[in-house]
């Protein structure tokens, strides 16, 4: 269905799920539910553990808040499509077609975004300085939150702000909202914020595109978080170990 079609359509406004997303949600769950409890017992001999534990349980409340919003709002009936829900179970080869394609968008533009802003993360370098070893802990919980962050930021707030305020106020609340959230991570510095908001926007309109289809943000942003953290985590890590080693050598 083409993004002019969709766009014009008024009724259009329930988040969809097939199985790609229903396997991001679970998976989330899950994920978070090792940060959680499987490095519970390692608190007392690494300090980070403890902020990836606290920070897992607010994102799982975060996650759970958002799918029971959608319900609650009215943006997601939990039924097959073939009997008037949004549970699509099968998707055709145009469908699959356009997915894809918006999926190639969405995974460039979190690519791009991850390799301009992330010298700009204090959070993930200090993270990585300090603690190397949790590099793989940091991993898991960045592919988590991101799906975390599509349920929330799209699969909630762009149907429900639709239906009151049209989809281009949702759209541009919605990846405010999500710019706000990453403030956390980059602080107020402008540069990050603007590239963040231009990838909110390029997310918001392939959901809106794919027929309010989660997966197609929600897969690439997670598998782009796990590779973004894990792979600069283990540079950023080699370089560390390398400077010190060539002092060590020079003194």
């Amino acid at each position: 269905m083409g993004l002019a079609k969709i766009w014009a359509d008024s009724q259009s406004h329930r988040t969809k799920l097939d199985p790609i997303s229903n396997i991001c949600i679970i998976g989330a769950f899950l994920l978070f539910g090792i940060e959680m409890f499987v490095f519970l017992p390692n608190i007392s001999s690494d300090p980070q553990i403890l902020e990836l534990v606290i920070r897992s349980a607010i994102s799982f409340t975060f996650l759970l808040g958002g799918l029971v919003g959608m319900l609650f709002f009215g943006v997601h009936i939990p039924k097959p499509e073939t009997r008037g829900g949004d549970i699509d179970m099968s998707i055709s080869s145009a469908e699959w077609t356009m997915i894809v394609f918006w999926m190639a968008i969405d995974l460039m533009l979190i690519v791009v975004l991850n390799i301009i802003t992330f010298q700009n993360s204090s959070l993930f370098q200090a993270s990585f300085i300090k603690y190397p070893d949790t590099l793989i802990r940091w991993a898991i919980f960045s592919t988590a939150i991101g799906w975390t962050e599509e349920v929330v930021f799209r699969g909630m707030m762009i149907p429900a702000m639709s239906r009151s305020s049209g989809k281009v106020v949702a759209v541009l609340a919605s990846t405010l909202a999500w710019v706000a959230f990453h403030g956390g991570v980059y602080g107020l510095n402008p540069e990050p914020l603007i590239l963040i908001f231009f990838t909110g926007l390029g997310l918001a309109i392939s959901f809106i595109a794919t027929d309010y289809r989660l997966s197609t943000p929600m897969l690439p942003h997670g598998l782009n978080n796990f590779i973004a953290v894990g792979s600069r985590g283990a540079i950023l890590t080699r370089t560390i170990a390398i400077t010190v080693g060539l002092k060590v050598i020079f003194r």
